[in-house]
């Protein structure tokens, strides 16, 4: 059994998390907004495509929790409505929010 874990500081990084509206994105993500004892990373970019494979209105309910959370300014967070296939966009998209 491998038992052997690395501590990986979190700590003002800008971390990319894709299928943020579905239900592992999204607790991932409010777990990194709201949990004291993790290091906070200075921005969460989330991304998805909003597509209907799961229903879209569980998505932005989802998405509206994760709101809640980040009103207490301990990490930024930015949605961005895109496809990950879209190279450009995810370029484009990284590079303005870790710029802010």
């Amino acid at each position: 059994m491998y038992n052997n874990k690395e501590h990986v500081s979190l700590g003002g990084k800008t971390i990319l998390v894709t299928g943020s509206p579905g239900f592992i994105g999204a607790n991932l993500v409010m777990r990194l907004l709201s949990d004291p004892s993790l290091e906070a990373p200075r921005m969460i970019v989330s991304l998805d495509n909003m597509n209907d494979y799961y229903d879209p209105a569980l998505k932005e309910y989802r998405l509206s929790q994760i709101n809640a959370i980040k009103a207490d300014d301990r990490t930024k967070h930015v949605f961005i409505k895109g496809n990950i296939a879209e190279k450009a966009l995810v370029e484009k998209s990284l590079r303005s929010t870790v710029l802010t």
